[in-house]
């Protein structure tokens, strides 16, 4: 089946509780702008691992629905204060929101949703206990301490351009920002409430890790080499902020001494003073070593070997939500969004 397909089917059961946990109050302006991002509808990867991996281990949907819901709250504040870190212009398709109505009020979006966040998990002790609802806001706390790291260590790169940047590095901030936050704590959260013991979940972590490098190879491919239209963000927009990726690690690495000089010199540049002429020059090297080809390359061997760490820890298990699991292995190195 297409992944979008069922991608679909989670998503749809998820944003309609998401909405409804957002207020409709008198001061009207404020919680329309809450809905703004939410509205835009993202890919619901980490709400859809939440409910899949809960499902795949017998457990009740209904009582793993707020996580879900609380898992895709937290993109939506993150992706708000992600894009004024990054100065991006571009979020779903439609122009970041510090674009439209400037940083304080997009801070303010950004700080209001991650409240609206707090209150989801809290609701959970109606329907999971004290114990269960404590534990998984411990799980998503230390998750989002490590994504808030692994955040400052790309910034700091990036303000900073580490001209020796490696493979190791870029894994390294991956790890934290998408292998840990993306994959493994949504699976953990769901196979938990399902009443999975810890012991049985430590496939999740080189699992989680594996596919979460593919995923966030194939999204920094996807901005150099995507429809924009379908993409939802603007085409080369990392060359544009900076952003350090396999392709630039890998292209400093095999480029000419000259050449290398000034991808540096244009990436210490601003967003803002980087002409058309600059990122074509890195796009056009990118090209030339063959750094796009080289990631793809890196995101088929993760996917593979994602691959094989599932279908051999879920051996036992045979359902329509462990097919979908498998399904998503397949659908993050041939997505297109």
């Amino acid at each position: 089946m297409d992944f979008l397909k069922i991608l679909e089917k989670y998503k749809e059961k998820v944003f309609d509780r998401l909405i409804k946990e957002i207020p409709q109050q008198e001061s009207a302006r404020h919680y329309d702008l809450l809905r703004e991002y939410p509205l835009r509808k993202g890919k619901y990867l980490r709400p859809f691992l939440v409910l899949a991996t809960n499902e795949m281990f017998g457990g009740n949907t209904d009582k793993a629905l707020n996580t879900a819901v609380a898992m895709q709250l937290s993109e939506e504040w993150i992706l708000i204060h992600d894009d004024i870190e990054d100065d991006s212009d571009i979020r779903r398709g439609k122009p970041a929101m510090h674009k439209i109505y400037g940083i304080p009020i997009a801070v303010n979006v950004g700080d209001a949703l991650y409240l609206i966040m707090m209150n989801v998990l809290r609701k959970n002790r109606e329907i999971l206990g004290d114990d269960m609802t404590f534990e998984i806001i411990d799980i998503m706390y230390n998750s989002l301490e490590r994504t808030a790291a692994g955040q400052y260590l790309e910034i700091y790169w990036t303000e900073n351009v580490k001209e020796d940047f490696s493979d190791d590095d870029f894994y390294k901030i991956v790890e934290g920002k998408t292998c840990l936050y993306s994959i493994i704590t949504p699976m953990i959260l769901g196979a938990r409430i399902a009443g999975v013991d810890v012991e049985q979940l430590k496939f999740i972590q080189p699992f989680g890790d594996a596919i979460g490098k593919a995923f966030q190879i194939q999204d920094d491919v996807l901005n150099l080499t995507g429809d924009e239209k379908i993409y939802g963000k603007e085409i080369a927009g990392d060359i544009q902020e900076g952003k350090l990726t396999l392709m630039f690690a890998n292209v400093i690495r095999n480029c000419t001494a000259d050449e290398k000089k000034k991808v540096i010199e244009i990436y210490y540049k601003k967003r803002t003073d980087k002409t058309n002429d600059d990122v074509k020059y890195v796009l056009n090297l990118m090209n030339k070593y063959k750094s796009i080809d080289y990631a793809r390359e890196k995101a088929n061997e993760f996917a593979n070997k994602a691959r094989e760490i599932f279908v051999g820890a879920t051996a036992d298990i045979n359902n329509e939500s462990k097919d979908a699991m498998i399904n998503l292995i397949d659908f993050i190195i041939t997505r297109k969004v």
